[in-house]
């Protein structure tokens, strides 16, 4: 939800993307960065990829990730030798 729209309110053929436009033109005028950039995404991926790396490692793995290898090259090379 933005700016306390529901998708009930959107004309027919909209999506709640479209509400963002006045954030993307005032950034485009004015500088500065939208909310939901690359970075943001990062950040939110990491979580779920951090489950799944604890899991491989049985131990617990601390953010922001650094120095990751490949976990199916791993695997892979594991399963061969």
């Amino acid at each position: 939800m933005i700016a306390g729209l529901t998708r009930s309110r959107l004309p027919a053929g909209a999506t709640s993307h479209c509400l963002d436009l006045p954030s993307v033109t005032t950034r485009l005028e004015h500088g500065g960065t939208h909310p939901l950039n690359m970075y943001a995404g990062r950040e939110v991926h990491e979580i779920p990829m951090a489950v799944y790396e604890s899991a491989r490692r049985r131990t617990r793995v601390d953010l922001p990730f650094t120095g990751l290898n490949d976990p199916p090259e791993e695997l892979l090379a594991a399963a061969q030798s």
